[in-house]
């Protein structure tokens, strides 16, 4: 399975792209946070979705840009992160590579 993904915005006005690998959650607890912590947010209820796979993705490249370069010096910005191993608790751990 390919685990590599791309996320970004439907509008590319002021994007946010980031590339990364997905991740199943399946640690009951885990899932059960992320659901909380969604109806908390958009007041929305993932319980109906339950069997469903809930996927985290870990950024490796996350690129940041606006269409007018005129407003922000230095469009576009790149950030890259170093992979970690993350404990059942989603802890991180340290470097992976």
């Amino acid at each position: 399975m390919n685990r590599n993904c791309v996320i970004c915005p439907e509008g590319a006005r002021e994007a946010v792209i980031m590339e990364g690998l997905a991740e199943e959650l399946r640690d009951s607890d885990l899932r059960r946070r992320v659901r909380d912590v969604y109806k908390k947010k958009y007041d929305s209820d993932l319980n109906s979705y339950s069997a469903d796979p809930i996927y985290a993705v870990r950024p490796r490249v996350v690129f940041g840009l606006v269409e007018n370069s005129n407003k922000v010096r230095g469009n576009p910005t790149r950030w890259r992160f170093e992979p970690v191993l993350l404990t059942r608790r989603g802890q991180a751990t340290g470097r992976t590579g």
